[in-house]
């Protein structure tokens, strides 16, 4: 009976995953459904919906995965099996694009079986894929790894494995719907790693074809993530040469085949950095996979199998003719810790935003290092969650030092202790590495169960049950969304309001889209949602990007500032209330009391510079984030004081800050002559419900007109002043004024107006039974509105 409770282990981890990963599937699903009405496919698209926008809201904003989405999109749509550029980063040049592509060679592939299950485009179905991919990743390491313990180790190792890989926390929230990154991936290829080594290792003779797979896996992982492979690979030399010392003098003919181990990590990473690179982007980037790491690798599997032979036979003596061999290997392996020691600003495990980041779900902690996190007064049961699983070392090292213990389980306990500890240490530095650490304590509990007393597989168990319990809690799904009235979270709303708005930009930049400065963070969604161009984003491959966003928030002087936003292309600036990244770093070398650029911006609606405009934009209305905001000026011509006041007292109005416009209004009383001026100061006076006040007003600007005051005009306050004589009863002027309007009006000036300007020419056209001659320039203008809006023309 005992032999198959493996089966059963397997199927409640295999129905817990689906129930979780179903919960949360819809959740997503439902959260990207909200205000997307206007969702069309388009199967000639690259994302495979109508203005190559994207609609998939990312769970808490993950950009890594926005940008993963991004080009796997891109290679489907062009061929591009290896991109090495994106585009829409670091204005207008692009950046290098590092990251490794067997999790986009997977996301597309699941892409395709979604486009030919459901028919659905094939940019489209990455959307889709991005909710499956991991999820199936860890399904097949569940199955895959279960079976081969079943097999090789027996039931018990394999219930410990089952139970491991579906319920520790947090290594099982690292395969989460929609979080589409290979950072998942690279922990299978880590876990499957140990787990042949440490199996191997408990045999009576040597596994060469275990090795040589143990060898593919790390190479694999090495070659999706350095930074994230090489101390673990670190810690498996660390574990063999300790694995070799415990168990000295136990069989001179086992010796294990870490020369086969060091062959294959080595070829897969060599072959890795071909494929990748080969031969048009042959590159000396330290902290990506580099032909250095198989040379490094191929020294350390000389030197461990060199000294395992040593251990097994227990004579250390160096003979002459080993000494070349010996020092060829050792410089191969000290070559990598010199080349890391270069690498600029000693980054190689520097991280970044995620890294910090215990798990991707909602309220997960985020600090500096784990010394912060419990300074912060973490919850008692994540943090038990988190640390039980790490207790598996406690009964191996209990287990290694006993005199009783069988030098095969003795070899593979001392091995599975150096990835488990080098995990350990570096999670205390960064919390994603806590993943990691699960990863390996699976490794430590098979090892130290294999072939143990009957008490020591019952505290073995006490830990996996302990661990499975709190881990399990941590990883339930919040409830359901009502679908009246869903209760969101801050960051669901925020992704809903930047996917808003980078639509909303992207529809009145045109054919040529649009270049945004704003956050880093921000930058990366309006990348994702509406294709849009941007600076500055995180992450150590977008410095330039990010240094370039740093010159202009922190300018101080005025034409300084316009002069790098017309180098960088920029055409759009905007400031979000519920990111404050641009601020945060304009504070970067600032000198306290200074004004920079962005401190004039918050503080003026960008009114002090006569060539930014302020655009009206309202937000979606949630409940309970009224607070929220956004500014977004464009760059445009320079214009005279006089347009740039008129424009602003407009911008306040259509935002309803009338007490600002009022402020703002004052400025306009400098202009006596100006029409424009008049026409904002009319608007005002309606705004607030000033009849007589608009009645003169209006007689006054009707006057301006008869005598011809309007020849020079500007094209958008010449709509406004259209408005303004219908609202005063002036239509026979209101009439003119709306022919000369349309009679010029193009795509460009459409996305040049507001909403408010745009719906009200368009009602005014129709009420005075004007055509538009532009065709295409009247479809784009009823597109560019409202639904509401648009029912009421």
């Amino acid at each position: 009976m005992l032999r198959h409770a493996w089966i059963l282990a397997l199927l409640g981890a295999v129905v817990f995953l689906a129930a979780i990963d179903h919960s949360r599937i819809q959740r997503v699903e439902t959260v990207t459904s909200l205000a997307a009405d206007e969702a069309a496919a388009d199967a000639h698209s690259a994302t495979g919906w109508a203005g190559g926008r994207r609609w998939l809201i990312v769970p808490e904003h993950h950009d890594p995965t926005e940008v993963e989405i991004e080009t796997t999109q891109h290679l489907l749509a062009t061929g591009d099996w290896r991109p090495h550029r994106l585009e829409l980063e670091n204005a207008p040049t692009g950046r290098d694009l590092f990251s490794a592509s067997p999790y986009r060679w997977w996301l597309a592939a699941v892409a395709a079986i979604d486009h030919f299950v459901h028919g659905h485009p094939i940019g489209r179905a990455v959307e889709s894929a991005a909710l499956a991919a991991d999820p199936i990743l860890q399904l097949l390491l569940l199955l895959g790894a279960t079976a081969y313990a079943a097999r090789r180790l027996g039931w018990l190792a394999a219930v410990f494995v089952a139970v491991g890989l579906a319920a520790f926390f947090p290594f099982s929230a690292a395969f989460l719907p929609g979080i589409a990154t290979d950072f998942g991936l690279e922990q299978i290829c880590l876990l499957w790693s140990g787990l042949l080594i440490a199996d191997g290792l408990t045999k009576d003779r040597p596994n060469r074809r275990g090795f040589l797979a143990a060898g593919v896996a790390g190479g694999l992982a090495l070659w999706i993530s350095a930074t994230g492979a090489v101390p673990i690979l670190m810690g498996t030399a660390a574990g063999g040469a300790l694995a070799a010392w415990a168990t000295r003098g136990r069989n001179a003919a086992f010796v294990p085949a870490w020369r086969s181990w060091g062959f294959a990590g080595a070829a897969v990473s060599l072959a890795g950095y071909l494929v990748e690179n080969f031969p048009g982007h042959l590159h000396w980037e330290i902290r990506i996979n580099h032909p250095l790491y198989a040379v490094a690798w191929l020294g350390l599997g000389e030197l461990l199998l060199r000294f395992s032979a040593k251990c097994q036979t227990d004579q250390f003596v160096v003979k002459s003719r080993e000494w070349p061999i010996l020092l060829a290997s050792a410089l191969a392996v000290a070559a990598l810790p010199v080349a890391l020691f270069l690498v600029p600003d000693h980054a190689f495990l520097a991280g970044d935003l995620w890294s910090t980041r215990l798990a991707i779900l909602p309220d997960a902690p985020v600090a500096a290092n784990f010394s912060a996190w419990l300074a912060a007064a973490p919850s008692g049961a994540l943090l038990l969650a988190t640390l039980l699983p790490a207790a598996a070392l406690a009964p191996a090292l209990w287990r290694l030092i006993g005199t009783r213990t069988d030098p095969g389980v003795r070899s593979a306990l001392a091995f599975s202790l150096g990835p488990a500890a080098a995990a350990l240490l570096l999670a205390f530095h960064h919390l994603r590495w806590w993943t990691t650490v699960d990863a390996a304590a699976v490794v430590v509990l098979v090892a130290t169960t294999t072939r143990a007393p009957v008490r020591l597989r019952w505290i073995c168990s006490g830990v996996l049950a302990a661990a499975a319990l709190a881990g399990g809690a941590e990883l339930l799904p919040p409830p359901p969304l009502a679908a009246d009235q869903p209760k969101l979270t801050r960051t669901e709303v925020r992704s809903l309001y930047e996917r808003a708005l980078a639509h909303w930009i992207a529809d009145h930049a045109g054919p040529d889209s649009a270049t945004v400065l704003a956050p880093p963070v921000t930058t990366s969604s309006f990348a994702y949602y509406g294709n849009l161009r941007g600076l500055g984003t995180l992450g150590w491959q977008n410095r330039d990007g990010l240094s370039a966003s740093y010159r202009i928030v922190s300018s101080l002087r005025p034409s300084e500032t316009q002069a790098l936003v017309n180098q960088y292309g920029v055409t759009q600036i905007v400031l979000p209330s519920w990111d404050t990244g641009l601020d945060d770093l304009s504070r970067l070398g600032v000198n306290p009391g200074a004004e920079p650029f962005i401190y004039v911006l918050h503080h003026t609606d960008g009114v002090v510079y006569d060539w930014l405009r302020p655009l009206a934009y309202s937000l979606p209305e949630v409940p309970g984030f009224e607070e929220s905001s956004v500014l977004v000026l464009a760059v445009s011509d320079e214009a005279n004081p006089a347009v740039v006041h008129s424009r602003l007292v407009e911008y306040l109005i259509e935002m309803h800050r009338l007490d600002q416009a009022a402020i703002a209004s004052r400025a306009l009383l400098h202009y006596p002559s100006d029409l424009g001026a008049q026409v904002a100061l009319a608007e005002y006076a309606k705004a607030t419900g000033d009849d007589r006040q608009f009645s003169k007003m209006v007689q006054s600007i009707a006057s301006y007109v008869r005598v011809g005051a309007d020849r020079r005009l500007s094209w958008d306050r010449r709509a406004s002043l259209a408005v303004v004589l219908a609202l005063g009863g002036q239509e026979d002027l209101a009439r003119t004024q709306v022919q000369k309007c349309v009679r010029l009006l193009d795509e460009e000036r459409v996305r040049e107006m507001t909403t408010g300007s745009l719906f009200h020419l368009l009602y005014l056209a129709g009420h005075f039974g004007v055509e538009i001659p532009d065709a295409k320039a009247r479809a784009l203008a009823v597109s560019l509105l409202p639904a509401e809006l648009r029912a009421r023309l």
